[in-house]
């Protein structure tokens, strides 16, 4: 109906000829729209392995991780995957909602490192997420009131070897040319995993 409730007959537009009078060249129609969301943060070197981000404790680059679609019973099928950054991060984006898992590929990580045994301990926010065996996490579910998760973070630890040289056991420290000095060599393991094949 015109601006005076009469009836008005449709008439459909003609491509290229312009807004004309008459033609229906734009119609209102109401679109709901589904927001996308989003997946990410961080994989860190965890320096005191207490599963949690402190301040100084960096980033690790080139970790692959993997996106999977899943239901609340696991992943289903790979979505997508990446490599973190210089800086440890990484971000999934354009994701509908849904369930989601991340999975820190262990086979990507540094050779001195492991996933760290201390997973969700303390703030979601800074805390380590992957299980330290598969590198999976739990069910992420991207929904209309928590399209973004930017607290999916991976806590590597690592074995730090220290060698100490001493004189053995009753060596004096004053030897003559030609005389035979015996040392003691002990190794540490200084870092926060058990360290193999030495």
């Amino acid at each position: 109906k015109d601006k005076n409730g009469n009836p008005v007959k449709d008439k459909d537009s003609t491509p290229g000829n312009g807004f004309t009078k008459g033609e229906d060249d734009d119609d209102d129609e109401l679109i709901n729209v589904t927001p996308l969301g989003s997946i990410g943060d961080f994989v860190w070197k965890d320096l005191n392995d207490n599963g949690q981000q402190n301040v100084g404790e960096p980033g690790i680059q080139n970790v692959k991780v993997i996106l999977w679609t899943g239901t609340v019973n696991g992943p289903t099928s790979k979505r997508d995957s990446m490599l973190t950054d210089a800086t440890g991060k990484y971000l999934f984006t354009n994701l509908p909602l849904g369930t989601y898992y991340v999975q820190f590929d262990t086979k990507s990580l540094p050779d001195t490192c492991q996933l760290s045994l201390n997973s969700n301990v303390g703030s979601d926010a800074t805390d380590s997420d992957a299980n330290p065996t598969t590198g999976i996490t739990s069910a992420i579910v991207l929904s209309p009131t928590n399209r973004n998760d930017l607290t999916v973070d991976a806590a590597l630890t690592t074995f730090d070897l220290s060698l100490t040289k001493s004189l053995a056991s009753g060596q004096s420290g004053n030897v003559a040319a030609g005389d035979n000095v015996t040392f003691t060599l002990t190794v540490k393991n200084e870092g926060s995993m058990t360290a193999t094949a030495i």
